[in-house]
């Protein structure tokens, strides 16, 4: 005769499915409404913060600004004093309403900006401010081809001449997209 020893069988471990809680949930559909205090308190909270970070962009723009084409003191304070009626507009700006968001963030860009500068400036500043736009459209080509041939470097080994040729049709490709943008 063998010996087997039965023994129960264990019970089976409950699965995720098991565990969670299927009590009905409340209905927690809230309603946004756009006129509300909190909904105003969010925005107003939302232009300050979008308005703090596209002043500290064009004061950086400013300063580089400043020291490639060598500005007075008063061409930086016109320039301040443009900047802070620009940021007013944009935190005052309603950015529930995306067409008067989108002036606003128009009137603090980089090109107005440099609209805003080109009325200012001597025939010598204007050059240098031709030759910096120049050397900051070189340096976004540069950045973007020499990524572009890191991310192929990490898939393809180019033989002798191989990298610089395909350098080449990446910045093309750069500058022309950089166009397109503009």
């Amino acid at each position: 005769t063998s010996t087997a020893v039965e023994t129960p069988a264990a019970a089976p471990v409950p699965g995720k499915r098991a565990i969670r809680d299927t009590s009905p949930k409340k209905d927690k559909a809230t309603v946004f409404d756009p006129d509300s205090k909190e909904a105003k308190e969010m925005q107003d909270r939302v232009g300050k913060m979008l308005a703090n970070k596209k002043r500290s962009s064009l004061e950086q723009r400013i300063g580089k600004l400043a020291e490639a084409l060598d500005l007075t003191d008063e061409q930086k304070s016109k320039l301040t004093a443009w900047l802070d009626e620009r940021i007013a507009k944009l935190e005052s700006s309603n950015m529930m309403d995306p067409a008067a968001s989108a002036d606003a963030f128009k009137a603090v860009s980089d090109g107005s900006l440099d609209e805003k500068l080109a009325e200012n400036l001597t025939d010598e500043q204007k050059t240098a401010l031709s030759g910096f736009k120049e050397r900051e459209k070189q340096a976004k080509v540069d950045s973007m081809a020499l990524k572009s041939l890191s991310q192929l470097q990490g898939v393809i080994d180019f033989e002798e001449g191989q990298r610089d040729e395909v350098y080449k049709i990446l910045a093309a490709a750069a500058e022309e997209k950089i166009k397109k943008q503009a």
